[in-house]
Order: C-alpha cells, then sequence, then structure tokens
C-alpha cells in the first residue's frame, strides 16, 4: 500500500518537477537515533526530526535523478498515536519530504504554512483514493 502512496506523490513531484520523470525514488525507514545522526552528519543539525529527504541529479549512464526520502518511523507511531491516526501522521512525514524534492522550503512562517496548506491537501486526496489505509503496523503481529 505504501508503494501505491508513494507513486502517487511522485506523481506529484514530477508535475512541480519535471526533471523529475522517470525519477528513482527509495524510503529509508529510521528511528530517532538513526535520523539524527544522519540530520549531523549531512545537514549539520543535532537533532530528531520527523523527516529528511535528499535528491541526487542524473549521472550517467542512466539520466535520471535519484532521491531519497528517510522517514522517522517510531515518532509517526507515537505522535499519531497520540494524534489518534499513525496512518495519517506516516504520510504526512512522506509527502512532506517528497515536497521538498520540488524545492518546498519551510525555513520561514509562511513558507511552512504555506507547504504545510498543500500536504494537508494531498493528504486529503489520498485519503479519498484510499492511499492511507495500512501504512504503518503499530501493533505486534500475532501471526495469526
Amino acid at each position: 500500500m505504501c508503494r501505491n502512496l508513494l507513486n502517487w506523490y511522485m506523481k506529484i513531484v514530477e508535475d512541480l518537477c519535471p526533471e523529475f520523470i522517470g525519477a528513482n525514488l527509495s524510503v529509508a525507514i529510521m528511528d530517532d537515533e538513526g535520523i539524527q545522526e544522519v540530520n549531523r552528519a549531512y545537514l549539520d543539525h543535532d537533532y530528531v526530526t520527523d523527516v529528511i529527504s535528499f535528491a541526487y541529479p542524473p549521472m550517467p549512464p542512466d539520466d535520471f535523478w535519484t532521491a531519497e526520502v528517510i522517514v522517522n518511523a517510531p515518532l509517526a507511531a507515537k505522535l499519531g498515536a497520540e494524534n489518534g491516526n499513525t496512518n495519517h501522521e506516516f504520510a504526512l512525514y512522506l509527502v512532506h519530504g517528497c515536497h521538498h524534492l520540488t524545492g518546498a522550503e519551510d525555513d520561514t512562517e509562511l513558507k511552512k504554512e504555506n507547504m504545510i496548506r498543500e500536504e494537508l491537501d494531498w493528504l486529503k486526496e489520498a485519503d479519498a483514493l484510499g492511499l492511507l489505509d495500512h501504512l504503518l503496523i503499530t501493533e505486534p503481529s500475532t501471526g495469526a
């Protein structure tokens, strides 16, 4: 199910940035410690965050962009449980990371508000399409 949501998000990314058409996207799931280390090593920020994304320009012979979205799944599970919807929280992190791939920034309050508004609209549409179901498992499987 997550693949369907990511494919849908990448169509939005491609519409906003045609250079991403055909891009390869990978998603890495990390915990607080892992994402803080990435944040420290690559962005010089020494704190836990919800999502980090990187875009890598094309290199021969492929000539396709490559993108990576790193999601803090335990944080999504924790905050999602507090808000009553872990799937929505996880999907929000994914869409936020994908949105950053388009060059969207949230370094000012106005930019942050604009990003959030767009992302919530995308989430509403994704939810209506049934793309937010079963994204994040929050309880261990019983094996039954």
